[in-house]
């Protein structure tokens, strides 16, 4: 069997399945099984392929309902690779939103920047590595998330990144102001977590319960870290399709400007606000 013959039949497996992206991710699939980096599959579609066994036992597994990010035990976030598995929040597309403005901002300057209810890593660790200057404190409480938070620091060697296993409603900072504070905090209310995508199901609740409303996080934010802020800083945060009016209204009071900003799907997902 080829490359191609593995990926060709993979992609029927998991689309009787019922798996939505089966041909995308049944090149992933066959391409972790691979040795060669993932932009050579092209190359090498006529190759021999040896792995029917794992990448059988991989297709069961999906079909049970496992992440496809967690089979690979990996996944992409602003170009770097984060280890990912059972007991952390898989990073998403539109969670670089929050990256993106923090490493423009930051650039090459010394800022403080904390990363609250910070999971894998992704965020706070993809701003470090791209402003060295910085100083990026990582907060996460699940002992799960942490292990995999202090692996991803690890992975991409960035001396100016912190981890801190605390719970973000103590104070668990450093002391002092910071310039930029980052948040994907839970944001989903407690009600609708049942009736969530089965994928999205297996992740950890903790990462994703938000509280009746969705807002318990939201509240605590703007009760607590404003004033950790300093004057001109910034306080950029993620939230669900709907809140946007909420955060706003919740943030407001404590900052001179509140920026809503939409993701690729045209839905605000981001608040920006500046102290």
């Amino acid at each position: 069997m080829t490359l191609s013959q593995a990926i060709a039949r993979t992609s029927r497996a998991l689309r009787d399945g019922g798996i939505e992206d089966a041909a995308f991710e049944a090149r992933e699939l066959v391409r972790a099984l691979c040795p060669f980096p993932r932009e050579q599959l092209g190359l090498h579609l006529t190759d021999p392929f040896a792995q029917a066994e794992q990448l059988n036992a991989w297709v069961a597994r999906r079909l049970a309902g496992e992440p496809l990010q967690y089979i690979l035990g990996e996944w992409e976030f602003m170009s770097l690779r984060f280890l990912v598995g059972e007991g952390v929040l898989i990073p998403r597309p539109e969670t670089e939103l929050l990256a993106e403005f923090a490493i423009q901002t930051c650039g090459a300057r010394p800022f403080r920047i904390a990363d609250l209810c910070a999971g894998s890593g992704c965020i706070g660790i993809s701003v470090a590595h791209h402003c060295p200057n910085a100083q990026v404190f990582l907060v996460e409480k699940s002992p799960a998330a942490f292990d995999y938070l202090r692996r991803n620091i690890a992975l991409h060697g960035v001396q100016n990144a912190t981890a801190i296993r605390g719970d973000i409603f103590e104070d668990v900072l450093p002391e002092g102001p910071f310039d930029l504070i980052l948040s994907n905090p839970p944001y989903i209310p407690a009600a609708e977590l049942p009736a969530l995508q089965r994928e999205v199901c297996r992740e950890p609740a903790a990462a994703l319960d938000g509280g009746s409303d969705g807002l318990d996080f939201y509240r605590l934010i703007a009760q607590r870290y404003p004033q950790r802020i300093r004057p001109g800083g910034w306080l950029c945060l993620e939230f669900g399709d709907g809140q946007a009016p909420v955060v706003r209204a919740l943030m407001a009071p404590h900052f001179s400007a509140c920026e809503i900003v939409r993701d690729l799907s045209g839905l605000q997902r981001a608040l920006f606000a500046r102290r």
